[in-house]
C-alpha cells in the first residue's frame, strides 16, 4: 500500500469521488424512472377518475335541478313563468350534454362503456316524456302532467330510469378511482423500499470509502494537525520533520520554514513595538517577501502617528489652536485617531470662536498664536493676517509695553491677572476690560498667555455722561444758590 500512500491527496480524491458519483447517479436512474411511473400513474387518476366523477355528480345535481323545475312548470298558471321555467330545463339538459360527452373522453373499460350507454337510452325515453309533460304544462294540464311525473307515471318511470344509471356509473367511477388509488399506493410503497435499499447501500459504500480514505489520509496528518495545533496555541517551538512525498510532506516542511521565521523575525519585532519600541530594523528577503515589508510598513506608520500626534499635542499647548495633523496620510484606525484629535481641535476653536467677546493667544513675545472671530473682527483682519502679529500693534492700548499690562504680569507671575485700558485697533477708541492667564508647556515652563476682552466702551461711555450732567447740575444749582443769597 507504499504505492497508495505516497499518491497524490487529488488523485486519492478523485478516485473516491468518481465512485461516489456512479452510486448517486444509480440511484437518481432508479428514482427518476419511478418517479415519472407515479407521475403517469397519478395523470391517469386525475384525467379517468376525477374529471369523470367530478362530472357524474354535477350530472345528477343538473338531473335534479330538472325535475325541480318540471313541478314548478306544471304549477305555474303565468305563461311567462312557464317559458322562463322551460328555458332552465333547456339549460340544464345542455349542460347534462356537455357533461356526458366529457365524461364519455374518458372512459377506461366495456363495462363502464355499457353503463353509459344504459345511461344515454334511458336519458333519450326521459326526454321524449319530458317533452310531452313540458307540452301539457304550457296548455295548463296539470292534472294529467302530475300524473305523468308520479313515481308509477311514465315520466316518474323514466326519471328513475336515468338516475339509477347515473347513481351506477357513479358508484363505478369511484370504485375505480379506490383501484387506482390503491394501486398508487402499492406503488409508492414499492418505490421507497427500491430506493431505502439503494440509498442504504450508497451510504454504507460512501461511509466505507470516506473511512478507508480519512484512515490513509489522517496518518499523514497526524503530525501536521499537531503542528497547527501548536502554532494556534503560540507555541512555535515545534517541528514536523516530515519525510512524506505527496502534499502534506511538502506543507510539513514549509510548515517548519514559517515556524522559524514567525519565532525570530516577526514575534521579536513585534515583541519590541508593543514596548513602544519602534527602532527594529528589518531587511526585506526578497522581491515576494510579504512578512517583512508588512513589518516595516507597520513600524513606518506607528512612527508617523507618533510624529503627528507629538506635533499635535506640542502646538495645542504652545496655543497653535489652528494648526492639524495630516489624516489622510494614514489609513483605517490611524486616520481615525488623528482626525479625531483633528475633530478634538476643531470643536474647541468652534466653542471659542463664537464667544461674543475677543480671545487671543500669544507667545513670550507678545506675536498672535490665535485669535477667535470676535478679536479678529476687532482689529479687522482676517485670521491668518493677525497670526504672528504683535498684539500690540494691533490692539494699541495704554498699557502695551508697561508692566500694567495684565498678559505680562501674568507671564511674569504666573497666576492670572486683570487690568483696565482704553484700546484703538483699527482706528477704534474703545474701553476694556482685560484678563491673561498664563500658559506652561509640558514641562511647567511659561511659554505665553491666553487674553480675554470685554468692551466696556457703552459702559464707560455712559458713566462718562452721567458725571457731565450731574457737574452741570451741580454747577447750575450753585449758580442759583449764588443769585439768590
Amino acid at each position: 500500500m507504499k504505492w497508495f500512500y505516497n499518491m497524490k491527496i487529488r488523485t486519492k480524491l478523485l478516485a473516491g469521488f468518481m465512485l461516489v458519483t456512479v452510486l448517486v447517479g444509480i440511484i437518481g436512474y432508479v428514482g427518476i424512472t419511478n418517479i415519472k411511473a407515479l407521475d403517469t400513474s397519478s395523470t391517469k387518476l386525475y384525467e379517468h377518475v376525477t374529471l369523470p366523477t367530478s362530472d357524474s355528480g354535477n350530472m345528477g345535481i343538473e338531473f335534479g335541478k330538472i325535475n325541480s323545475y318540471i313541478r314548478d312548470m306544471i304549477i305555474a298558471d303565468d305563461p311567462a313563468i312557464i317559458a322562463a321555467t322551460g328555458d332552465k330545463i333547456a339549460a340544464s339538459r345542455e349542460q347534462i350534454t356537455q357533461l356526458s360527452e366529457s365524461f364519455e373522453q374518458n372512459i377506461l373499460d366495456d363495462e363502464m362503456a355499457q353503463l353509459y350507454q344504459q345511461f344515454i337510452d334511458s336519458r333519450k325515453v326521459y326526454a321524449t316524456e319530458l317533452e310531452a309533460v313540458m307540452a301539457l304544462a304550457r296548455q295548463n294540464q296539470d292534472e294529467e302532467a302530475l300524473a305523468r311525473i308520479a313515481t308509477t307515471g311514465v315520466v316518474g318511470i323514466a326519471s328513475q330510469a336515468e338516475q339509477d344509471a347515473l347513481e351506477k356509473i357513479h358508484d363505478m367511477t369511484v370504485e375505480d378511482g379506490k383501484e387506482l388509488s390503491e394501486g398508487n399506493h402499492n406503488q409508492t410503497n414499492n418505490v421507497v423500499t427500491t430506493m431505502t435499499a439503494l440509498m442504504a447501500i450508497g451510504v454504507l459504500m460512501a461511509l466505507s470509502l470516506g473511512f478507508f480514505l480519512s484512515l490513509v489520509i489522517s496518518r499523514l496528518l497526524k503530525k501536521a494537525e499537531y503542528m497547527i495545533k501548536e502554532m494556534r496555541l503560540g507555541h512555535l517551538g515545534a517541528r514536523l520533520n516530515m519525510n512524506s512525498r505527496d502534499e502534506i510532506g511538502q506543507m510539513a516542511m514549509a510548515m517548519d520554514g514559517l515556524a522559524d521565521d514567525l519565532q525570530n523575525v516577526v514575534i521579536a519585532t513585534m515583541n519590541q513595538i508593543s514596548e513602544g519600541d519602534v527602532s527594529a530594523t528589518i531587511e526585506v528577503k526578497d522581491d515576494q517577501d510579504e512578512i517583512s515589508p508588512a513589518l516595516i510598513k507597520t513600524i513606518a506608520t506607528i512612527r508617523d502617528l507618533i510624529s503627528e500626534s507629538t506635533m499635535l499635542s506640542q502646538a495645542a499647548v504652545e496655543g497653535r489652536l489652528d494648526t492639524r495633523g495630516t489624516a489622510d496620510a494614514f489609513n483605517g484606525g490611524f486616520k481615525e485617531i488623528v482626525g479625531g484629535v483633528n475633530a478634538m481641535l476643531g470643536a474647541l476653536v468652534g466653542y471659542i470662536d463664537v464667544m461674543p467677546n475677543p480671545v487671543l493667544i500669544i507667545d513670550n513675545d507678545f506675536n498672535i498664536l490665535y485669535l477667535n472671530d470676535s478679536a479678529a473682527q476687532v482689529v479687522g483682519l482676517a485670521k491668518n493676517e493677525a497670526l504672528g502679529q504683535p498684539c500690540h500693534s494691533l490692539f494699541k492700548t495704554s498699557d502695551c509695553h508697561s508692566e500694567n499690562c495684565a498678559c505680562t504680569r501674568a507671564m511674569r507671575t504666573g497666576n492670572k491677572a486683570t487690568s483696565e485700558t482704553d484700546a484703538h485697533p483699527n482706528g477704534l477708541d474703545l474701553d476694556i476690560s482685560y484678563t491673561g492667564v498664563p500658559i506652561t508647556d509640558h514641562s511647567g515652563n511659561i511659554i505665553g498667555a491666553m487674553e480675554f476682552i470685554t468692551d466696556l466702551t457703552a459702559i464707560r461711555t455712559e458713566e462718562r455722561r452721567m458725571i457731565k450732567i450731574s457737574d452741570y447740575q451741580q454747577h447750575e444749582t450753585q449758580k442759583l444758590v449764588t443769585e439768590l443769597t
